[in-house]
């Protein structure tokens, strides 16, 4: 939102993007109410940073930009969320766009990250999560628990992206994910080892 700085001390010779943003504010809310009383899977939105372009902290800044974090549920398309946003700014003099990063990868390549992470799932009885259970069950000695991950993965662009079956297996409790104090005990790490070699072995036959 672009608003007009100048000197705190005389806030009125300006126009402050932030109070600007106000009924995006509160459109953001509704529209995370909505999503929450939605039945079974649906999608969230949080409204996850908010920062500003000033000269000081004794300026009215001179633009402020709302940072929406949108998790999708399957079917989600980015038509829809489009639609969304759209609704988010109406009648405001806001814009809204999705997060495109640019970077470079390990082999030097330019590319552009774009934000748009798609929902996606592998049924359980498909031949790859069916191998990774047999190949777990064999290394830990009991029977392997699947279930949905509630968070992202660079899955969003094998499957999700690309339609490539995938699943996400690895070492260490999702309970301290991203916690100040994560670790992984060291059993853990030579247990993936085990159930990985197992997997990769048993691969082939379950693709044909």
């Amino acid at each position: 939102m672009q608003g007009i700085g100048c000197h705190a001390s005389a806030p009125e010779k300006g126009r402050n993007p932030v109070y600007l943003l106000e009924p995006i504010i509160g459109r953001v809310q509704s529209l995370a109410d909505r999503l929450a009383a939605l039945p079974g899977e649906h999608g969230s939105v949080a409204l996850t940073n908010i920062y500003c372009t000033t000269a000081s902290n004794n300026s009215v800044p001179q633009d402020a930009t709302l940072v929406l974090d949108r998790r999708l549920a399957l079917g989600e398309t980015e038509e829809l969320i489009g639609q969304e946003m759209d609704a988010l700014v109406a009648g405001t003099e806001a814009q809204w766009c999705f997060s495109d990063i640019p970077a470079t990868s390990w082999r030097g390549q330019a590319f552009v990250f774009h934000s748009f992470l798609p929902a996606w799932e592998l049924p359980q009885g498909h031949p790859l999560a069916q191998q990774a259970a047999r190949a777990c069950e064999e290394v830990l000695g009991k029977p392997a628990a699947l279930f949905k991950l509630g968070c992202s993965t660079n899955g969003v662009t094998t499957a999700g992206v690309f339609n490539l079956p995938t699943i996400v297996l690895g070492p260490g409790d999702l309970a301290v994910a991203h916690a100040r104090d994560e670790y992984c005990p060291v059993q853990d790490l030579v247990d993936a080892c085990g159930i990985y070699a197992r997997l990769c072995s048993g691969s082939k036959g379950a693709a044909q």
